[in-house]
Order: C-alpha cells, then sequence, then structure tokens
C-alpha cells in the first residue's frame, strides 16, 4: 500500500467459496476456472498472503492494528464485523495524534457482474461498495480527518466494485472517506479466474511472482530468467505484477488499480480523475477506454 501509513489501522479480510460450480477455461494448455466456483482453500491462501504481505510492508511499532479475519460469513457477520472495526477505531478518535484511522478491505471469492458486488454464500444478499460506505460514514466520528480505504480484491468483476466505491466515495462521501490505494484482479465485465496449478487466484499469483526478488539461493536457471526479466522490466516489481494477469490468461482478465486520482489497467492504458462532478457510466467507460489503450497512453475524466 501507497502513501502514509494511518496510526490506527483494521484489516478486514474475507476469503469465500464460489457460490456455483464455475466456468472451466483453458488457456495455453493451463486449466483455469472461473471463481464463481472458487476453491475455498485458494481464496484463504490468497486473503492470507495479502494480509501478511501488506501488514508487513506497512507495518511500524508506534502503530495500533486489529485484524478480523472472515471465512463464508452470512451478510449479517460482515456487518458484525464492519461495526466491530468502527468501534475499534471511534475508541481512539480523541487522542491527540488521531489520523482518520484506516480499513484495508481483502477480499477473495466471487462478485456479480458489472456491480462487483462481494457474493459471501450462495443466498446471502451481495454487497455492494455504496452500502459498504455509507455505513461507514453514518458511524464513523466527524473530526476532520478522512477515513483511508485501501482494498486488495481478487473476485470476479471486482473492477466495478472499485469504479462505484470510487463514485460513492468521491461524489456522496468526500468529506468522511478518502480511498487510497486499491487493487481489483478483474473488470467489471471479465470474470477473475483460479487454477488448480496457481493454487492461487490468477491475480494474487501474479502479486506474488512479482514479490518474489531473484535470489542467488535460487538454482542457477531460475535465477538467470528472473534476473532476466527484472532488467527487461527495469527490476520495477510492479511491471511484474501490471503484466502478469493479461499474459497469463491471454487478456481475457486484466487487473487494475487505483492510487490518488490514477487509475490505470495493467499493461494497458491509464487516466487520471480531475473532474469534480462525474457519473457511474463515464468511469466504467473510461476503465474500458484504458483497456483498449497502449501502456504508455493515458486520458483524463
Amino acid at each position: 500500500m501507497h502513501g502514509k501509513n494511518r496510526k490506527y489501522l483494521v484489516y478486514l479480510s474475507i476469503s469465500c467459496s464460489g457460490p456455483e460450480q464455475g466456468e472451466k477455461i483453458k488457456i495455453n494448455g493451463l486449466n483455469f476456472r472461473t471463481r464463481s466456483g472458487a476453491d475455498l482453500k485458494y481464496t484463504t491462501s490468497d486473503c492470507d498472503w495479502f494480509f501478511l504481505h501488506v501488514h508487513g510492508e506497512a507495518y511500524t511499532e508506534k502503530q495500533i492494528t486489529k485484524h478480523i479475519r472472515l471465512v463464508n460469513p452470512t451478510s449479517e457477520k460482515f456487518a458484525a464485523a464492519l461495526s466491530e472495526s468502527v468501534s475499534f477505531l471511534k475508541q481512539y478518535s480523541g487522542k491527540p495524534d488521531w489520523d482518520g484511522g484506516g480499513i484495508v478491505l481483502i477480499y477473495a471469492g466471487h462478485g456479480l457482474k458489472n456491480s462487483g458486488a462481494f457474493v459471501f454464500t450462495k443466498n446471502c444478499l451481495p454487497l455492494e461498495a455504496r452500502d459498504m460506505l455509507s455505513f461507514l460514514s453514518n458511524e464513523m466520528p466527524r473530526s476532520g480527518r478522512r477515513l483511508r480505504i485501501d482494498a486488495l480484491i481478487d473476485s470476479c468483476y471486482s473492477g466495478g466494485f472499485l469504479a462505484n466505491l470510487l463514485y460513492s466515495a468521491h461524489n456522496e462521501f468526500d468529506d468522511i472517506i478518502f480511498p487510497c490505494t486499491l487493487f481489483a484482479a478483474s473488470l467489471s465485465d471479465e470474470p477473475a479466474l483460479e487454477s488448480d496449478k496457481l493454487k492461487h487466484g490468477v491475480f494474487t499469483y501474479s502479486y506474488i511472482q512479482g514479490d518474489l526478488m531473484p535470489s542467488f539461493a535460487q538454482p542457477k536457471w531460475i535465477l538467470f530468467i528472473k534476473m532476466y526479466i527484472y532488467t527487461k522490466l527495469g527490476r520495477s516489481k510492479s511491471r511484474l505484477i501490471e503484466g502478469g494477469v493479461s499474459k497469463l490468461t491471454n487478456g481475457r482478465q486484466n487487473s487494475m488499480e487505483y492510487e490518488n486520482g490514477h487509475l490505470k489497467v495493467h499493461s494497458k492504458g491509464a487516466f487520471r480523475i480531475e473532474s469534480e462532478q462525474y457519473g457511474i457510466n463515464d468511469i466504467y467507460e473510461a476503465i474500458k477506454k484504458a483497456r483498449n489503450l497502449g501502456e504508455r497512453e493515458e486520458f483524463f475524466i
């Protein structure tokens, strides 16, 4: 996660089974399955890895954190966890060093097409991004410091969840919610894939591979390949993450990230949000446009 870390922070991570059987797809000889049929052991591995990664990357000695871990929760259990998150943060809101607090949302599972709403279980009420922000906006104290939201989402159509989160935060809850660094595994019209071979969702797997720096303890042939890739891509961890999803899936799935007004479809185009007023369809169309652009192309909305 980027930007200045919040001192008071909740990690809320949720892993879920797919509610359906899932569509099986073969790409370049590798078998994939859509996350509508997600295997719980893989979504759990995804969530656990991301938590350890971002916690280890961001943690400082003076930080006060809480980790809430959910597996196949009901809508009621998620609501209770969100309420617990708010209660944890509010107890520090009167302190002189109160910074607004933060929530890091980690989710792996299935989402609804277009909206990306989280589907925790087969018969649950899907979680819409706006509903989550509305609850947080109503419950968090008006202290003049905004609640920071970061997210890592490896689920079907997760770009839709990210788009709705951005739209709602900027247009409805800007006085209390600050969306900072957000990652989505796929666009709003793309299912997210996982593989028994990879033992992860494609997005999480790509992120993990991007995080594995070349090491002389590795076999020489692996070290040679990694050193070549890192040299070719400028030794940038993020560049490995960016290319992985699209290349592994032949462009059927494209991951994306947002940070402070800049949204990029990995290995494709990007855009900056500068307008103070824009519609939800504007951001959906902008994301699709970015998918069709070259890596260095950028525009504004």
